[in-house]
């Protein structure tokens, strides 16, 4: 699936929150102590976001066309990935149209060099309807995220 977006949240210890928009099927996947990875694309992959951003039930398999490696049953890191996070999930918080997802990190790796996808979608209507610079917002962007299977 494709969060919303992904942002650290603590340094101590390593916390990220993951948003996703209310309702959605992968919410209930996620029960507190549930593991997860962030798999962190690169700005060319625009294929993986095409593919997980459409979505899938809980009788499809997300991954059935896409190179993974499951170590000792984690949940699936896509081996394209720039980078990925295995996390468990803490706690969660309703905001809004969305719920945060909150995960530790427990480990994770960068497999190469490269940017990072990320992306200011509406940062800048919100902030400035004129469209001027928004003074340093920085917002995540989506973030493949794989729940256990």
């Amino acid at each position: 699936m494709l969060a919303s977006w992904v942002q650290q949240c603590s340094f101590d210890p390593p916390l990220v929150s993951v948003a996703l928009r209310k309702g959605r099927e992968i919410a209930s996947w996620l029960p507190e102590g549930a593991p997860f990875v962030v798999n962190i694309l690169d700005d060319t992959q625009t294929d993986m976001l095409i593919h997980f951003g459409r979505g899938f039930s809980e009788k499809e398999d997300a991954f059935a066309d896409v190179e993974v490696e499951r170590a000792d049953g984690s949940p699936p890191i896509i081996k394209d990935a720039l980078a990925f996070l295995h996390c468990r999930v803490t706690g969660r918080c309703s905001t809004g149209d969305h719920e945060l997802i909150i995960g530790q990190v427990v480990s994770g790796d960068s497999w190469a060099k490269a940017i990072p996808w990320s992306t200011c979608a509406k940062a800048q209507s919100l902030l400035n309807p004129r469209g001027r610079a928004g003074g340093g917002l920085g917002v995540s962007g989506s973030r493949g995220i794989t729940p256990p299977l």
